[in-house]
């Protein structure tokens, strides 16, 4: 029970005075002192701080101070107050908490099932009217099937604009049929077995492996870098001529 009260707040000799105060109901600091063994100086100055804490009340008799426990309940109020007053400093400490302290979040997508939570991350990170930007194309059909028909689908609802930068050709120009999709074609030399797609602070890359897998970063440093790194490919690369 002693270390409940510490838990909250209330110190070992403090505890041990508010017990003792519940078996005596009412007494004075000889009587205290006597009960909890503790050094009569040593009570004086718990029985200070837990009337300041309203753990205590005092009254005089024949001019001898003695000392009442305030219901337990009040320990419940204490920790209230105390949620409280962390609730006021909060947003200064996760303000501090999100300049200082950020330090980039890594995930592992595996497998057929893996992707399609990594992209159904995507819908669930962008808001209506964001865009994705993704270089390599990977033919994921392929791999995941029909549900990238539902991912565009669900995507066009959304009003996310996908920026696709593609390697092959021919893929390309069916991707560029879907709505509020871009399209452009990379040098044939920057084909690869990778695809990068970044959107907001996160970025992803898939890779094929023995078995397709992704690893995805949430950094807003890196995701900026690699927006940097598109734009400057987007512009490298050629229209798609019908």
């Amino acid at each position: 029970m002693k270390n409940n009260l510490e838990s909250v707040g209330i110190t070992g000799n403090e505890s041990k005075i508010y017990l003792a105060l519940l078996d005596l109901g009412f007494a004075s600091v000889t009587a205290i002192t006597k009960s909890t063994g503790l050094h009569r100086r040593n009570v004086y100055d718990a029985l200070s701080r837990l009337s300041e804490k309203g753990m205590v009340s005092s009254i005089t008799l024949n001019k001898v101070q003695h000392f009442a426990p305030a219901h337990p309940k009040r320990l419940l109020e204490i920790v209230k107050e105390k949620e409280e007053q962390i609730m006021e400093q909060l947003p200064a400490l996760e303000s501090k908490f999100h300049s200082k302290t950020d330090a980039p979040v890594i995930k592992v997508f595996k497998g057929a099932e893996g992707l399609k939570n990594l992209f159904e991350d995507l819908l669930a990170t962008l808001d209506k009217n964001d865009n994705y930007y993704m270089i390599g194309g990977i033919d994921m059909p392929k791999y995941l099937g029909r549900y990238m028909d539902n991912f565009h689908k669900k995507r066009v609802l959304k009003k996310i604009m996908a920026n696709d930068l593609f390697a092959e050709e021919k893929r390309a120009k069916n991707i560029s049929q879907l709505p509020l999709t871009k399209v452009r074609i990379l040098p044939k030399e920057l084909h690869c077995q990778v695809q990068i797609t970044v959107y907001k602070n996160k970025v992803h890359q898939i890779i094929l492996s023995d078995e397709i897998m992704a690893i995805q970063v949430t950094d807003e440093a890196l995701a900026k870098s690699f927006r940097i790194y598109f734009d400057y490919l987007w512009k490298q690369s050629k229209e798609i001529r019908n």
